[in-house]
């Protein structure tokens, strides 16, 4: 691929630069970085089609040298439904460039034209904590909030935060797993990483570095010009509503507590960066121009329409430069243009095979070319079970080793296969050989993460509750105490007679919500008393009923022969490796 001519144009930053189909420009952007490692800004029409270029450029670098910046694709949207996905990963591809601005990044034209934070006021946001630093607790929370980041009793998602006595905890989204920093006076005495679930620590740590969970944050001079102008617009408008509503953010602004729908504020700056603020001159690559420019007016169109709708509403100001000027663009990097329409001379195809069984695939595939199977541990282990058992020849490829005639087994999952011609080289993929994608889905899954609690975190002061050994109680707050000189979280619950119990947070699991009919109140047991023991003597006597029962019934089941599961064929194989995302170690074993 290093002298493909679609390649060495990239090189050369010279225009058009041919490309068929996203496989196809995947392989020239990831040769052309891999030749010369420089900072390419990559722009497609709309956020679908950067994830899909982005899914196959991912998987041909290094992690560290590719990003994807995206956005909601109009304010409409992002005031509605924004995306905490989209904002986690906007400020983790923002961080990455400030340490390495090298990357290959791709976007789209919401995200390319947006105003951003200039990159040494986002570094300033950027907080490293190391054990034994002098920290002001108090100066450290308003850091976090003029960061982005939400305050709420208990960490349970990313992009928030949650302080409690002498501890903060951080859900920075540049770690898999929330901080929890403990503090002993002005000074930070311990760092950890913890699981969100158990509230267990993973591990000890000496130092962290937070960073922002937002890219909407102003500095007291940008706050200064905002409150300026705001009021100037304000005195020569009589709309009570719109006062009450920009004084309200102006208040916020003030205090230096940011939300993203003062994005719109942005439009009061005289000054604002954009995503090549952070690459240092890059290559910008348009993919194709011309649904890009339409794209671009597209979305200022609808900005407009949408902030005089908020206008007659009395919610916002009647300003409407939220986006930079896409035709400006070339003074801050060279431009280079894609297209698919100029004559093809990457010579790169795309991999269609019937959908046969993996014999029938295997068999097909076997032919006197370099051929790739590049595929995920389960599925390399599938496959070779497949060739030893039809007695198929194949070569183990690894990364300090060179492909051979015939089937190379390489353990790596890319995202879409393909067929350089000029080289007889074919890369199958699961997409080909098992008819399935990868999901990395990294963001959403720590969203989705954050939710599985089904313990404190869902209390509120005032739920009932019921322990599993105490009974019934309401739950009033969670309290930090000083037990044998160390710190800890309890779940502080109210019984009858006021009598207290303190639950060990690590032991939420045994408490749970008190669920009844609706408006029924339930009765509170008293500590100490044996009404809740007697009530789980009669639930127990139902239980026993029950289990007997059931087990008159499965005796006569064992009285009649039954049928046992056939043993694993083909077809079953198939559905099985058909589940396009990665097992959990519970699952593998079952």
């Amino acid at each position: 691929m290093v002298d493909n001519p679609a390649v060495k144009l990239l090189d050369h930053a010279k225009s058009p630069i041919p490309y068929t189909s996203l496989i196809e420009e995947a392989l020239v952007i990831a040769t052309s970085f891999q030749k010369k490692p420089r900072p390419i800004l990559v722009v497609k029409q709309n956020l679908y089609t950067a994830q899909r270029l982005y899914e196959r450029v991912a998987t041909l670098l290094d992690e560290k040298d590719c990003a994807l910046f995206g956005a909601d694709e109009s304010l409409r949207v992002e005031a509605i439904a924004s995306s905490p996905e989209l904002t986690a990963q906007k400020v983790e591809t923002l961080a990455g460039l400030l340490s390495n601005p090298n990357q290959v990044v791709i976007t789209c034209p919401s995200a390319l034209l947006r105003q951003l934070p200039f990159p040494e006021d986002f570094k300033d946001r950027c907080i490293t904590i190391q054990t034994g630093d002098t920290l002001d607790m108090h100066a450290f929370k308003q850091k976090l909030l003029s960061g982005g980041y939400q305050k709420t009793s208990h960490i349970d998602q990313p992009l928030t935060f949650a302080a409690r006595g002498g501890i903060v905890d951080v859900y920075s989204i540049n770690y898999d797993s929330p901080i929890r920093i403990e503090f002993f006076d002005t000074e930070v005495e311990s760092i950890r990483f913890f699981d969100v679930t158990t509230q267990k620590t993973i591990e000890n740590t000496n130092e962290v570095t937070i960073i922002p969970a937002g890219d909407v944050f102003f500095t007291d001079e940008q706050i200064e010009e905002i409150c300026t102008k705001s009021e100037e617009i304000l005195s020569k408008e009589n709309k009570p509503i719109l006062s009450a509503e920009v004084e309200s953010d102006l208040h916020a602004l003030r205090e230096k507590v940011f939300a993203s729908h003062m994005y719109s504020y942005m439009a009061l700056l005289s000054k604002t960066a954009g995503i090549w603020d952070y690459m240092q001159n890059p290559l910008i690559v348009y993919s194709d121009e011309q649904l890009i420019l339409d794209a671009a007016k597209k979305l200022n169109e609808e900005t407009v329409s949408y902030i005089q709708e908020m206008v007659q509403e009395e919610k916002m100001l009647p300003k409407f430069a939220m986006w930079h000027d896409i035709h400006s663009l070339s003074k801050y990097g060279k431009k280079v243009v894609e297209d698919p329409f100029t004559e093809n001379v990457v010579n790169i195809e795309e991999l269609h095979i019937p959908n046969e069984t993996l014999e029938q695939k295997l068999l097909l595939i076997h032919q006197p070319m370099l051929v790739v199977l590049a595929l995920s541990e389960k599925e390399v282990v599938t496959v070779i079970d497949k060739c030893v058992e039809m007695k198929l020849p194949y070569h183990l490829l690894t990364d300090d080793t060179e492909p051979v005639e015939g089937i190379n087994i390489y353990t790596n999952s890319f995202a879409q296969g393909f067929y350089i011609v000029d080289e007889n080289l074919k890369v199958y993929t699961a997409a080909e050989i098992f008819a399935y994608h990868h999901h990395k889905g990294r963001y959403e899954n720590k969203f989705r993460n954050a939710e599985v609690i089904h313990g404190y975190d869902e209390l509120q002061p005032g739920d009932y509750v019921v322990h599993a050994q105490y009974g019934v109680g309401q739950y009033i707050c969670i309290e930090n105490r000083e037990i044998q000189k160390v710190k800890r979280d309890f779940l502080k619950i109210i019984y009858r007679g006021n009598t207290e119990l303190l639950v060990p947070l690590e032991q939420f699991r045994l408490v749970r919500k008190f669920v009844s009919r609706e408006g029924v109140v339930p009765k509170l047991n008293k500590l100490g008393s044996g009404d809740w023991e007697k009530t789980k003597q009669r639930l127990q006597s139902n239980v026993e009923d029950i289990a007997e029962r059931l087990l008159t019934l499965y005796a006569n089941r064992e009285q009649h022969i039954g049928f046992a599961f056939s043993k694993d064929n083909e077809m079953t194989k198939k559905f099985e490796n058909s589940f396009s995302f990665d097992l959990t170690p519970d699952q593998e074993k079952a």
